[in-house]
């Protein structure tokens, strides 16, 4: 094997490598698609948290016709959670036509949450008061207990709405804040364990490479034999690799399972379960300029669209 043919492997199985470490943490909106009120994307929730949440949300929905929308990712693809929520929010058509929705997203990576909420809700759901959610799912969100803290802002949201619209909401006993006591991690341990094998892997393939490459230097670039992988008139310059990663997960596919390039969230039916989650109804959400506060152990900003924070 001559040193040209192992340096030309070694520069596409890096390339391989960065291409597929950047498709398991990058997560664009546009490959995104609902899974219910919840769409635990990022993997970190307890199913006990996950019930609740569908829980609250259906009966807030059935009694107010207001939804809301738990999200969790793994990354923003390098966007701020301001706008990622926004574009999010607007993409899956959130709330009813009278845009009666809130996205509740945490971006596990970035350690940053966001409540957008839909136009319609804004004079009842002010950003101060949505800062105020967030700020008390801090102490969870710290201990990791990623499920608890979005089942508490989700409650509190769930709540602000019923009381304005004279409805009650019956659910299981409430999370206690803001003092939560350790416990684990749930499955946010089984993301990590996936993380943490996903980078040994990527590690070891790197020191393959390394070690290959370094081994072919000491060689001092000599040939075994006349082994040409391309041929022995090929032109190196002229060369030009076109290559991606491609693919289509369950998301690609319907309620009933069957191919479809389209989907169906946003049109307000089709997808039926999930505590009776029949799919959003076309609401949409404005983004606008935030005031920022902070203080000793987290940050947050409010305006009239919601409120950001971090842990």
């Amino acid at each position: 094997m001559t040193w040209r043919t192992i340096r030309t492997h070694a520069f596409f199985m890096l390339l391989l490598v960065v291409g597929v470490a950047t498709r398991l943490y990058s997560e664009p909106i546009k490959q995104l698609h609902p899974r219910g009120y919840v769409s635990d994307f990022a993997g970190v929730l307890d199913k006990e948290s996950v019930g609740t949440i569908i829980q609250l949300c259906h009966q807030l929905e059935n009694k107010t016709g207001a939804q809301i929308a738990v999200v969790t990712v793994r990354s923003l693809d390098g966007s701020a959670i301001e706008k990622y929520s926004v574009n999010l929010f607007n993409s899956w058509g959130i709330g009813p036509r009278t845009d009666q929705g809130v996205l509740i997203l945490l971006a596990v990576q970035e350690h940053r949450y966001r409540i957008q909420v839909g136009d319609g809700l804004k004079p009842i759901l002010s950003g101060a008061k949505a800062g105020e959610f967030g700020q008390l799912a801090v102490p969870y969100l710290k201990q990791q207990r990623y499920g608890l803290a979005l089942e508490l802002m989700t409650r509190r949201v769930a709540e602000t709405v019923a009381a304005n619209a004279g409805v009650h909401l019956e659910s299981p006993q409430a999370v206690a804040v803001p003092q939560p006591t350790p416990e684990s991690s749930y499955s946010y341990s089984k993301a990590m364990i996936e993380t943490l094998s996903t980078a040994v892997t990527l590690g070891i393939v790197v020191l393959v490479i390394a070690l290959v490459v370094k081994a072919a230097s000491r060689s001092g670039g000599t040939s075994y034999g006349p082994t040409y992988v391309y041929g022995p008139d090929y032109d190196y310059r002229y060369h030009t690799v076109y290559s991606g990663f491609g693919g289509c997960n369950h998301s690609c596919y319907n309620s009933s399972n069957s191919a479809s390039p389209t989907s169906t969230w946003g049109g307000g039916g089709g997808f039926g379960g999930g505590g009776g989650f029949s799919g959003f109804g076309g609401g949409s959400t404005s983004e606008s300029a935030s005031s920022s506060s902070s203080s000793s152990d987290s940050s947050s900003s409010s305006d009239s669209s919601g409120a950001s924070g971090s842990w």
